[in-house]
């Protein structure tokens, strides 16, 4: 709500909400969004989108064709700092819009404390992704606290890529409008041809033509055999900080909106509900353009136990997945038991087959569902795509095994779409089977607190 009225829409009071429905209803305009604007708040934004930016009068125009005078405050100051001097001017910047991205008043924050431990989740995160990305001038990734989890690292980061770019500390252009970039407001940038592709083919009802696209671009992508062409791996990126419990390992989902930003919600609810837990999460190979796609599920399963076990050592874990991220878990904590490593659980949450009834009878809705959550905090790209079809094949007969690594099947308690033939439920086998509040993605949204509250308690009954 806050972050809302910061950027020019302050909340309805009951009153002014319920007079403005029935001022709707009495209309004949087929779609209406009833909201109050502030126009003082939104000319102070740099970006909005086209819709508003008649509030902005001719400064939209004037930004998109200059960028800020050398008086611009800190644009001034960066341009004029280098090396060490610049970094720790950075690092201090970053406190301050992290300290504004959350809300608090006046002051900064401790640069060496996490950003998870903070209590950002995947919306503040983009909130001060998108701080920052004014700030210096560069398109910067949405993941961006993901893989540089403090102020302090982050700082360090941002000096490099302004070095590297040799923009705004050489010629003062820092703040200077940057170049559009996914969920800043602007129009992105355009796609490539694959997405294209599949994106028309998907607004068109030709999924199965869109599909097998993928599917090709996917067979011509460079492939690794796990140990002897092993890659590069994904360090897990830590959420949450803690040694009093096991390490919560999270698998991301091999979809196309998949990252360790999908469970930032998560750790930062099992933070503040205690019981000493690490947190951390684990992208899968593959979905980011350079990387090699696992030419089987053996290897992908592999590459992902040793980015694993490398990163929790002797811990003691529970392997968790969301969605897909469900179906890695339980094999990687196969592969990882076998082997001696000190597995306590594993956690499904809302984990379909690949070949569940509701999947395919559901899937050009499921997909059409899955592009309306782009942009928040990740761009499709073919990269991504073309991962996502190869994952689905390598898993589409996928059936768990049975296992002596106790399970807990979380269950959405509401469907994305419809279902048109039979139950919707994921019918996945577990120790343990429990519905929780929210659909296949708001519980780790909205409902994120009782998703978290529901695996500590199995957490604590195990033990």
């Amino acid at each position: 709500m806050r972050r809302m009225a910061d950027h020019g829409m302050p909340p309805l009071s009951e009153r002014d909400g319920l007079a403005l429905l029935d001022a709707a209803v009495t209309t004949e305009e087929p779609l209406l969004v009833p909201l109050a604007l502030d126009p003082v708040a939104l000319r102070a934004q740099r970006v909005l989108p086209p819709a508003l930016r008649a509030f902005q009068g001719h400064r939209t125009r004037q930004a998109a064709t200059a960028g800020p005078s050398r008086t611009d405050g800190p644009a001034t100051e960066l341009s004029q700092l280098s090396g060490q001097a610049l970094t720790q001017r950075l690092t201090d910047l970053v406190g301050l819009h992290a300290a504004a991205a959350l809300g608090y008043d006046g002051g900064t924050l401790d640069p060496s404390q996490s950003f998870s431990d903070l209590g950002f989740d995947s919306l503040t995160a983009v909130d001060l992704r998108n701080r920052l990305t004014t700030l210096v001038g560069l398109a910067l990734p949405p993941t961006l606290i993901f893989d540089h989890p403090d102020a302090s690292a982050l700082g360090s980061y941002l000096a490099s890529r302004l070095a590297a770019a040799d923009v705004p500390a050489r010629d003062g252009r820092a703040g200077q409008a940057p170049a559009p970039h996914a969920g800043q407001g602007t129009q992105p940038a355009p796609p490539d041809l694959v997405s294209r592709l599949y994106r028309d083919a998907v607004r068109s009802g030709k999924h199965d033509d869109g599909y097998a696209l993928l599917r090709s671009v996917a067979v011509l992508r460079p492939k690794f055999r796990y140990p002897e062409g092993r890659p590069r791996l994904s360090a897990p990126v830590p959420l949450a900080t803690g040694t009093g419990g096991p390490h919560l390992m999270c698998l991301g989902p091999v979809v196309p909106l998949g990252g360790p930003h999908v469970y930032a919600r998560l750790a930062a609810e099992v933070a503040r509900r205690g019981g000493g837990h690490a947190v951390s999460a684990v992208a899968p190979p593959g979905f980011t353009e350079g990387e090699a796609l696992a030419a089987t599920t053996d290897d992908l399963v592999a590459a992902q136990a040793a980015a694993v076990s490398e990163q929790a050592g002797s811990d003691p874990l529970v392997l968790v997945g969301m969605s897909s991220g469900g179906v890695l878990a339980h094999e990687v904590a196969q592969r990882l038991s076998s082997s001696g490593a000190p597995v306590r659980g594993v956690v499904m949450l809302d984990t379909y087959r690949f070949d569940h009834p509701y999947m395919t009878t559901e899937h050009e809705r499921l997909v059409s569902l899955m592009y309306d959550r782009e942009g928040t905090a990740v761009r499709f790209d073919s990269a991504r795509l073309s991962a996502f079809a190869w994952a689905s094949e390598l898993f589409l007969d996928w059936r768990p095994r049975p296992s002596a690594v106790p399970t807990l099947l979380l269950r959405a308690a509401d469907p994305l779409a419809a279902a048109q033939n039979g139950d919707w439920r994921t019918d996945t086998p577990a120790d343990t089977v429990r519905e929780v509040p929210g659909d296949h993605y708001t519980l780790l949204e909205e409902h994120a607190g009782t998703t978290a509250e529901a695996v500590l308690t199995w957490l604590a009954e195990l033990s």
